[in-house]
């Protein structure tokens, strides 16, 4: 068990030096599942709460919300009209943030909205939520749109059709994304930002006057005002996801790795290395979840199976089977993905084996889950 304990923290030592990440600011760890902020941080907006179980992220103009994997929300940043004041609850499944309210989606389909604005509409069939400045956008079940708030610039007038499966709210315009790939605009057009690309698209984001939208090909496009350059969206064709600001933009490629651009007065676009899974954009700032890569969840099985056997004696088999597992995948080989699969379909069997006798059943579970959750990321 000695042997066992030292050459992992030897492993974590080193993982955790390899994900070192820094911004304009100060340096940070970027972990699997944790939370980064950079940019103007006037009230706090980026000082980012601990924890590694952080699902989805939002950016409202100074404050900042995300979504943790047990349902549950947090939020910080601005409070000066309640818009971090989070519901209780462990049922939410979505998210956005607005210049000074906050808007989230229960598992029932049902809204809560909380903050300088508390309308929304009743009933529980929604699927997506998206806040606009003042105004509201979200996604029916059955593929229509529904909006309320301001509508000084139409962006109320959400358009016809039950294939809708994307939104995006602006300041004062939106987007939405058809089931075809397909974009349609609606609301302020002084910016020509409805004046929307044709083309198959698979992920939107919507501005203060910008659009940005990724393209089937993993190309971006981007649209509206540029008076900062927020639209002069960077090359390549390995692009996942977009987020648009104030005056400033980002993308996540396909390699987990961010690019911004536009304004960077205050760093909110300039965006350090590390891996992540998913972005936001807040007024004039940005944030975003570090991703779940392999090599982090493991550390976290290591981990709990070092607890497991100082707590409740589990025997050395399964020690040995999560070396196996580990050993597969530190290999530097092509078929490291493989041979860590079958191992750790090993290290599952172990586990199951002494569900309810060495191991208590809760405990068993939590770790075939975790070790479920590392084959289907080796899969991908």
């Amino acid at each position: 068990m000695v042997d066992y304990l030292r050459r992992h923290a030897l492993f974590c030592l080193l993982a955790t030096s390899a994900l070192l990440y820094g911004n304009n600011v100060n340096a940070q760890l970027v972990l699997p599942g944790s939370l980064v902020g950079w940019g103007d941080n006037l009230k706090g907006q980026t000082d980012v709460p601990a924890g590694h179980d952080f699902i989805a992220v939002a950016g409202g103009q100074q404050h900042s919300l995300a979504l943790r994997a047990d349902g549950s929300l947090v939020a910080w940043g601005d409070n000066y009209l309640g818009q971090t004041d989070v519901p209780a609850g462990n049922d939410f499944v979505a998210i956005s943030a607005s210049n000074m309210y906050s808007l989230a989606l229960r598992a029932n389909g049902s809204l809560v909205v909380w903050g300088s604005d508390s309308n929304h509409p009743a009933g529980n069939n929604f699927v997506a939520v998206s806040a606009g400045y003042y105004h509201k956008v979200v996604l029916r079940a059955d593929g229509s749109l529904l909006a309320w708030g301001d509508n000084r610039l139409g962006q109320r007038n959400v358009p016809n059709g039950n294939d809708f499966v994307k939104i995006a709210a602006g300041t004062y315009h939106n987007l939405a994304l058809r089931a075809d790939g397909s974009l349609v605009g609606w609301g302020d057009d002084f910016y020509l930002q409805n004046n929307v690309p044709a083309g198959t698209f698979v992920a939107i984001a919507d501005g203060h006057g910008h659009s940005l939208a990724v393209r089937a090909d993993g190309s971006l496009v981007g649209w509206g005002n540029n008076d900062h350059g927020q639209t002069e969206v960077p090359a390549g064709n390995d692009f996942v996801a977009v987020a648009a600001g104030y005056y400033h933009s980002l993308a996540l490629r396909a390699d987990g790795s961010i690019v911004g651009w536009g304004h960077d007065a205050d760093g909110r676009a300039s965006v350090s290395t590390g891996t992540f899974a998913a972005i936001a954009a807040g007024g004039t700032h940005s944030l975003a979840i570090g991703s779940p890569d392999a090599a982090g969840l493991i550390l976290t099985l290591i981990k709990q199976v070092v607890r497991l056997n100082l707590q409740h004696g589990i025997e050395n088999s399964l020690d040995s089977k999560l070396d196996a597992a580990f050993d597969a995948l530190a290999d530097a080989d092509d078929s490291y993905e493989i041979a860590a699969i079958s191992k750790l379909d090993a290290f599952i069997n172990a586990v199951q084996a002494q569900r309810g006798k060495h191991i208590p059943a809760d405990a068993a579970d939590g770790l075939i889950s975790a070790a479920l959750r590392i084959i289907n990321l080796l899969r991908m």
